[in-house]
């Protein structure tokens, strides 16, 4: 999708970081879920990584035990004030969404869009965790690794 195509809202505020909430096919549960956006510069991508927010904190770190510790990145409310309660990113399964699909979400309202962006550090983390899982994807480290 060209920039030009891209709204203007979604132009100003698409950046690592940027947290938006909808329903995505791969994920097993139907309700709606917080995504962070990993990309470097997601605007000059066309595929989108997405790290999900769960609140299944101790099924995710059983489920993931033999896996480097730095691949699930906890966040508090504290940390990010939109969070109810504790939750947790596991960087083994991000998600990916195509550009053109999270613009469809926003302009029909199936996406909350919003200007939450998460701190800086805990989306280091999750890029750092993200390029560190054995499980994720050489094509999807690729589109990570442009800041480094």
């Amino acid at each position: 999708m060209p920039p030009s195509n891209i709204p203007l809202k979604i132009r100003l505020t698409l950046r690592q970081g940027s947290v938006y909430y909808f329903q995505h096919r791969d994920l097993t549960s139907s309700l709606p879920h917080y995504f962070v956006v990993i990309n470097p510069d997601p605007l000059s991508d066309k595929l989108l990584v997405l790290g999900v927010f769960s609140s299944q904190i101790e099924t995710t770190k059983q489920r993931r035990r033999n896996l480097p510790q730095k691949t699930l990145v906890e966040i508090s409310p504290s940390e990010f004030s939109e969070l109810s309660k504790n939750s947790i990113v596991d960087c083994n399964s991000p998600k990916t969404i195509l550009l053109e699909q999270l613009v469809e979400k926003i302009s029909y309202k199936d996406a909350k869009d919003s200007f939450l962006r998460l701190p800086e550090e805990l989306s280091k983390k999750i890029l750092k965790g993200m390029l560190t899982s054995p499980l994720v994807e050489e094509r999807i480290k690729k589109l990570l690794r442009k800041e480094e």
